[in-house]
């Protein structure tokens, strides 16, 4: 942590923007995986300050992938997945092979916790490909890992063991991907009966995890398979302390999924040891805490109120709350926690099942409802999961005649239909028909608005977390003309506020467009002169041969066209400030005349005697006035009495961090002025506009906007389709296309770094595939050193640790 604090305080004093940004996301990645949320999320400011700055579309992907990788591990997986499209959408015109592979291997594990294992399989295959083809080994053991994980929770045990077994004998000994390929072992001998290998398995784990100094993610995750180890060789103190260790480090690091998980696992182990209220303690504290559980989590508290309940003596209940644990493990495509949980019925005998149900009292019979209403409502992120608890709830209180959960669009009236959410493609909605009688059709109403609410919750909850991670449009600073927000420009902000008290001149440098009479208002706002005028001039809005008369004045007569008097510019401004832009293009002739005013402060309008005049002059261009001089186009003596005090104003695109900021501030200016509602822009739109290198600058940038707020509609969501051909496409250059190996076809239409990086992408790709791998032998065929290929490689983004 300290080395990447120092290289992130370096790299800034350096302007190595690129390697300050990936030490950000590198901090906030560690700090998400080892500290507290609040220490995270300080750390996601500034990383997204430094990829803003940079304004490379690839590092905003990596951005993307880690946040969203953040939150599939903070039990919003729904709001990952929003971030993780994002990123490979980025990607799609500029690709990075490593960022790629990080991205599906994130997604694999977001719809894994969405219950879609099937589209998690398949993203997990994605990243192994992409791995496999860009020599990207440690990113191919994990998503080797993830395979069969998923293959065991799907049940298919000998699937999942030849993965594990096959990748184990290319990974380093000491690993995080060693580490989940031998719990998966560990589970799967636990789930044959072979505890010997199971022993085996967990005891190398632990080892791996005492390799490491900082409390790892495979401390937390291997803690139910070391802690069923623990149980069944008949220690369930060290299962207890297993769990308990890793349910600490799970709630460090705000990982809110495996903390409930290692709780409600805690509380069947103090059961067994015969701690009741600890294990009621532990249960309470799941259900008090987590708001928006998964289905896993419901699933793993329905089996510890079954295990309690089985301990009590508890028929009925264990009989219903066994029966639900096991229905949504299965409904889950998690066949290997179903048969966990089955088997679990043979530590109560079966007297459990088969003993007489005894009837709940009146206050039981209440808790019991609020307590499916919680466990419905908490399976809404998986709708089909809570339309079927839904389905059985309601025919277990003998209120309806017909109830189904049906895949809209279906017959039905709207009264009968809730809508209760959407699962890829397909949106289920919970079809009711009442009994007939008073009671029947109003406690039914009652539960079905109590579902519309909870349906309406979880959405806005979903878009409000949704919200938090786009980029965030703030209300701008505002001096008293401009917006100051990077570093740089508050630091030019200061500077202004002091120059502004002072009489002496000011020359303001800068591109077209970013906002140079804005900063000359300023000064002048700010300085003595704030009560006389402000008089703005811009030296090629006028020709030439009237120069003189514009700015000095003329008396009636004094040329001819001179038909009345003129008082001039610099009379004009008297008291206050007179700008001149564009001061370069100010002709040989005049600049003595303007050199005499500036050092006596009198001038000599045509046709009338000398006259002093009080102004104060700003001049300002975007020219190097330094080579000017060289070249005999400027005075050297008016530069240098121009240059008292220079102001340079960076362009947009070396200050992108404010472009967020300055959408925000430009979009509710234009729509104010419109009349119109201030359009919404979705995150891919406002990356493509901070990726855009705006060669017209803040100017250029607002124009964009103004055109945004004409061509929206109310409540239209401004995407990236929205914007200008020129933004859209800034970014859409094709990479090369492959042949048959031995060459490739580049498109010329872009700058001769895209396509040297293209050719060198290619080459490496392909000297990699012939040496199957070998760095050395890959160097050798490529006439480069090892060194050198890391370098490019990393350069290039094909190197694993870019990304990992």
């Amino acid at each position: 942590m300290a080395l990447l604090e120092r290289v992130i305080v370096e790299g800034d004093s350096a302007g190595e923007y690129e390697q300050v940004a990936l030490a950000a996301l590198s901090r906030f990645t560690l700090l998400t995986s080892h500290r507290s949320l609040a220490e995270s999320q300080q750390a996601l400011a500034s990383a997204k300050r430094a990829v803003l700055r940079c304004g490379d579309a690839q590092l905003m992907a990596a951005l993307h992938a880690r946040v969203g990788q953040a939150y599939a591990q903070r039990s919003l997986p729904g709001v990952a997945l929003a971030e993780l499209h994002s990123a490979l959408g980025l990607l799609q015109p500029e690709p990075n092979a490593s960022i790629e592979a990080f991205t599906r291997l994130a997604l694999s594990g977001a719809e894994y916790l969405l219950a879609q294992n099937k589209e998690a399989a398949r993203s997990a295959r994605s990243a192994r490909q992409v791995a496999e083809d860009n020599g990207l080994n440690s990113l191919r053991f994990a998503a080797q890992a993830n395979l069969s994980f998923l293959e065991c929770r799907r049940g298919n045990f000998q699937r999942a063991k030849s993965i594990a077994c096959e990748t184990l004998a290319g990974v380093p000994a000491v690993s995080l991907s060693r580490g989940a390929l031998l719990d998966t072992l560990a589970n799967i001998a636990i789930a044959l009966g072979d505890l010997e290998a199971a022993q085996q398995a967990t005891a190398e784990i632990e080892a791996i995890v005492a390799s490491f100094s900082e409390l790892t993610f495979l401390l937390v995750d291997s803690a139910p398979a070391r802690s069923t180890v623990a149980r069944l060789t008949n220690r369930p103190q060290s299962a207890y302390d297993i769990l308990s260790q890793a349910r600490e480090a799970a709630d460090a690091r705000g990982d809110e999924i495996n903390w409930a998980k290692l709780t409600l696992l805690r509380s069947e182990v103090a059961c067994l040891l015969g701690d009741g209220d600890g294990a009621d303690a532990d249960t309470v504290s799941v259900v008090e805490r987590v708001r928006y559980p998964s289905a896993e989590t419901l699933a793993f508290l329905a089996r510890a109120r079954a295990i309690r309940a089985g301990h009590q003596r508890d028929h009925r209940r264990f009989q219903v709350e066994i029966a639900r644990s096991v229905r949504v493990f299965l409904a889950s495509g998690d066949r290997f926690h179903g048969r966990q949980t089955v088997a679990m019925v043979s530590l109560f005998g079966t007297d459990v099942l088969s003993g007489p149900v005894v009837s709940p009292r009146r206050h039981r019979l209440h808790f019991e409802l609020a307590e499916n209403l919680s466990f419905v409502c908490g399976l809404l992120p998986q709708p089909h999961l809570a339309g079927g608890e839904a389905v059985r709830l309601l025919k277990r209180m003998k209120v309806v005649g017909e109830a189904d959960v049906r895949k809209l669009p279906s017959p039905g009236s709207e009264s009968e239909l809730v809508t209760l959410g959407t699962v890829g493609a397909d949106t289920f909605a919970l079809r009711v028909v009442p009994l007939l009688d008073a009671t029947s059709r109003e406690t039914v109403a009652h539960l079905m608005s109590v579902l519309r609410l909870a349906v309406a919750a979880v959405k806005a909850q979903s878009d409000s977390r949704r919200k938090v991670l786009s980029w965030d449009l703030d209300v701008a600073p505002e001096g008293r003309k401009g917006l100051y927000i990077s570093t740089e420009m508050r630091r030019l902000h200061s500077t202004i506020r002091r120059v502004a008290s002072s009489d002496c001149p000011v020359l303001i440098l800068g591109e077209t467009g970013t906002g140079k009479e804005v900063v000359a208002q300023e000064v002048h706002d700010l300085s003595g002169q704030a009560r006389g005028p402000f008089v703005p001039f811009n030296v090629t809005a006028v020709p030439r041969d009237m120069l003189e008369g514009q700015l000095f004045g003329y008396r009636r007569g004094a040329f001819t066209g001179a038909v009345s008097d003129a008082k001039g510019l610099i009379r004009q401004a008297e008291g206050g400030t007179l700008f001149i832009d564009e001061i370069g293009e100010l002709s040989l002739d005049l600049q003595p005349k303007l050199l005499r005013f500036l050092e006596s402060g009198e001038i000599q309008p045509l046709g009338e005697r000398p006259q002093k005049v009080n102004v104060r002059v700003i001049a300002a261009t975007n020219a190097r006035l330094a080579e000017l001089v060289r070249d005999g186009q400027f005075r050297d003596d008016l530069f240098y009495r121009l240059n008292v005090v220079s102001l340079t104003i960076p362009p947009l695109r070396d200050r992108r961090e404010e472009i967020p900021t300055l959408v925000n501030h430009f979009l509710t200016v234009h729509a104010k002025q419109a009349g119109k509602f201030i359009p919404q822009l979705t995150p891919r739109a406002l990356e493509r506009l901070s990726a855009y290198d705006w060669p017209g600058n803040v100017r250029q940038l607002t124009n964009e906007l103004k055109r945004i707020v004409a061509l929206s509609d109310e409540d239209e969501l401004v995407d990236e389709a929205h914007l200008s051909p020129i933004v859209r496409s800034a970014a859409a250059a094709s990479p090369p296309a492959a042949t048959d190996g031995t060459s490739v076809h580049v498109k010329l239409d872009r700058t001769l770094q895209e396509m040297y990086d293209d050719l060198e992408r290619a080459a490496i790709a392909r000297a990699m595939e012939q040496s199957r791998h070998n760095q050395a032998d890959t160097a050798r065929l490529l006439g480069i050193t090892r060194k050198g290929l890391y370098l490019k490689r990393r350069r290039l983004g094909l190197d694993e640790g870019h990304a990992s």
